[in-house]
């Protein structure tokens, strides 16, 4: 994180100072960013027109209730029938969690440890509900991202650089949905198979297998979160297109499609608290390989606006947290 915003920096000097940049020491050239930098990114970060911050922060609050449907229809597959209330603030919840846990998966552990405690009858099934959501929620976004990168390269004009990355990102997201896929199948055939489990955990697994069951062998559940997920996916980007206009970053809707689901995937990946870092350096990296050729200072400005746009609902979310008392609902059954 540190060095991405660096080198944003350093290239707002350099750009800002011209050819008197090659005649500096590495001590004066230090100086120089430490003083110019900083002014060049708040001056971008702060241009944003307002109206297109509002506007992503609805973004964001679509993506949140969508997922909050979608996560309903998963629990009650499972039979844990919940109230909506208690789903949209274990959610708001969750998304607090998010601000400072790894990746932008830690708030999921949260979330399945309240509805456990709302559940107490079928707590495993209830945090089963919560990883099936989760990985159907990335299996999708990957998917998006793939089928996004075809198009990009022969209907949008793309950098040189771009282009060579091509195969890495498509390889990357095949991969991972594979991966994902793979998981899946073995969750599949363990939902099948009989093991030999000690007595005390037996139960347990069993209504694990149950749930998973339940879930992974409705079609139409999985037709439903489809079309929830590809309206948080739109939203997404949409979200990142507002902030886009609002900072003057010209870029195609279409490169939108591919770039924003590919840094989601990648940030979700829990290696820091809320992928703080690895957001930032996609940002920068993909932005900056756009045939626009959108500056690292925008990028960077970019990033943060996002970032700063689900932390607003990450606050929101802490308000939940402080005023949230589960306690067992009579909606789950066994």
């Amino acid at each position: 994180m540190v060095w991405v915003i660096f080198s944003a920096l350093k290239m707002e000097t350099r750009k800002e100072l011209g050819e008197e940049w090659t005649t500096l020491s590495k001590t004066e050239k230090f100086e120089q960013i430490i003083e110019i930098g900083p002014k060049k990114v708040l001056v971008t970060f702060t241009s944003i027109e307002p109206l297109a911050f509002i506007l992503s922060l609805g973004c964001v609050g679509v993506t949140i209730i969508a997922g909050v449907v979608r996560l309903k229809q998963f629990m009650e597959s499972v039979g844990c029938d919940t109230d909506i209330l208690q789903l949209i603030s274990i959610t708001m919840v969750g998304y607090f969690f998010n601000s400072f846990l790894l990746g932008s998966t830690g708030g999921d552990v949260a979330k399945a440890y309240y509805f456990a405690k709302i559940h107490p009858n079928n707590k495993e099934a209830a945090v089963s509900a919560v990883f099936m959501d989760r990985i159907f929620g990335m299996c999708f976004m990957m998917i998006f991202a793939i089928l996004a990168i075809f198009p990009l390269f022969r209907v949008v004009e793309v950098s040189n650089e771009l282009n060579l990355y091509r195969g890495a990102f498509t390889k990357f997201l095949v991969t991972s949905l594979g991966v994902v896929l793979l998981v899946l199948v073995v969750i599949w055939q363990f939902s099948k198979t009989k093991l030999k489990i000690p007595k005390g955990i037996i139960v347990k697994v069993q209504k694990i297998k149950c749930a998973i069951r339940n879930s992974i062998s409705r079609p139409k559940l999985f037709i439903r979160a489809s079309l929830w997920s590809l309206i948080i996916n739109y939203f997404c980007i949409l979200q990142i297109a507002a902030l886009c206009w609002g900072l003057d970053i010209k870029v195609s809707f279409l490169f939108l499609i591919f770039a924003v689901p590919v840094i989601i995937t990648i940030s979700a990946i829990p290696l820091t608290p809320s992928g703080f870092g690895i957001r930032e350096n996609l940002y920068v990296l993909l932005f900056g390989l756009a045939a626009s050729g959108v500056d690292a200072s925008q990028a960077l400005a970019l990033s943060l606006l996002a970032y700063a746009g689900t932390f607003f609902w990450n606050l929101v979310g802490g308000v939940f947290f402080l005023l949230l008392k589960p306690t067992g609902t009579p909606g789950c059954h066994q």
